[in-house]
């Protein structure tokens, strides 16, 4: 229930008390989905030092780079990212479908997690085209990765790690369903359905 204050209800109007009410319940609930609504098309801006949210609503994303460590992005059913993705910290993403686009600066892999990254997949999708080349993610050495429940898929032309990983195997690890025509790649505790 919202709290109207003194000064709003003293206005005496019914339809304004009401509107304003409305008003603060859409803002509460925006700010409990996270800090920034990100509209298709839309840039994600890293306004705190930490522990930036954000939600991406349904349609297409350009890429990003992030560097500000503890970020969290959550996309709403049909939010899509068509261009490459750069994670310089910690992150924790989920419900967003990765998706390589002919004539993007993802072609080459979807995702690219640099020795500083640190990045947990829940519920993520990936996808390319079978012309693309077979890596999906990019993990640098010492670069970490997650991914719990994710989805790969896409029929390759070329063989090749769906993650690549030039680390050890223990930054990586993989609960997910790959659909490609490739193997998943060097990881741990790899569980991986077809």
């Amino acid at each position: 229930m919202t709290r109207i204050p003194l000064e709003i209800l003293l206005q005496g109007d019914r339809a304004y008390v009401e509107s304003w009410a409305q008003r603060n319940e859409f803002h509460s609930t925006v700010n409990k989905i996270g800090q920034n609504v990100v509209q298709p098309g839309d840039t994600l801006d890293e306004s705190l030092l930490k522990d930036n949210g954000f939600y991406l609503l349904a349609g297409e994303h350009v890429g990003f780079e992030l560097s500000s460590s503890g970020n969290r992005i959550v996309g709403a059913p049909g939010a899509r990212i068509t261009r490459l993705v750069t994670f310089r910290a910690e992150a924790h993403i989920q419900g967003v479908d990765f998706i390589g686009t002919e004539g993007s600066n993802n072609v080459d892999y979807l995702c690219k997690i640099e020795a500083s990254g640190d990045v947990t997949f829940v519920n993520c999708r990936f996808y390319k085209e079978k012309f693309m080349e077979p890596t999906f993610i990019e993990i640098a050495s010492g670069g970490k990765a997650r991914f719990v429940g994710c989805w790969f898929g896409g029929e390759m032309d070329s063989a090749g790690d769906v993650i690549s990983n030039a680390g050890p195997a223990g930054n990586v690890g993989v609960l997910a369903s790959n659909k490609t025509t490739n193997v998943i790649g060097t990881a741990t505790g790899i569980f991986i359905t077809t």
